[in-house]
């Protein structure tokens, strides 16, 4: 279980807090961090990563967890500027990163206090629709939880065939089978004391 920090536990417990969510969208050629807030906010931890003041309007599907299942997640952004639009289309979009946040901000400052991980996983579409005027687009992004990932099929396995398979002629799991059921027998201890 993670804890709060203790500044952010203060600012909330004082009622002296703002709120915003951070949307992490790592791509090859960089990372695209975005908050739903009027500022731009610099992560403490690695002060380089600056989540962009995006003002998004648009709506950020229920993340629902239940037992043996993960659902995906939907985010539709509308107002989108071009040159965020442009990052995002240089890019392969399936199976990038993305991790969304909530941000606990001092009402006065506005410094990032402490960051409440939400939801994590791997972008899977996204779909683009541009206005006539071609000012703004609006995005529909659709991404896997990272549990998926341990419930698909392992494409191989710690076998001789599969490895035969990557290595034609590697003998090194050829006797693992025989090996892992074999039982060996030490001899007592009284045998090495003579």
């Amino acid at each position: 279980m993670r804890t709060i920090a203790g500044p952010a536990v203060t600012a909330l417990n004082s009622g002296g807090v703002a709120l915003s969510l951070l949307l992490e969208m790592l791509f090859t050629g960089g990372a695209l961090r975005l908050n739903t807030s009027r500022y731009n906010i610099t992560d403490n931890e690695s002060p380089a990563n600056v989540y962009l003041a995006s003002r998004l309007v648009g709506r950020i599907g229920e993340a629902q967890d239940s037992p043996g299942e993960a659902a995906n997640l939907v985010i539709e952004l509308s107002g989108v500027d071009p040159a965020i639009i442009s990052i995002a289309l240089a890019e392969q979009v399936r199976g990038r990163p993305l991790r969304l946040g909530l941000a606990v901000l001092s009402a006065t400052t506005h410094a990032l206090l402490d960051v409440v991980p939400l939801w994590a996983g791997r972008m899977a579409t996204m779909d683009l629709q541009q206005d006539p005027s071609g000012l703004t687009a609006a995005v529909k992004l659709t991404a896997e939880h990272r549990g998926v990932l341990f419930s698909r099929a392992k494409p191989l396995r710690y076998t001789d065939a599969d490895q035969q398979k990557l290595f034609f002629g590697d003998k090194c799991l050829e006797y693992l089978v025989s090996q892992a059921s074999h039982q060996d027998i030490w001899p007592a201890a009284s045998y090495f004391q003579r």
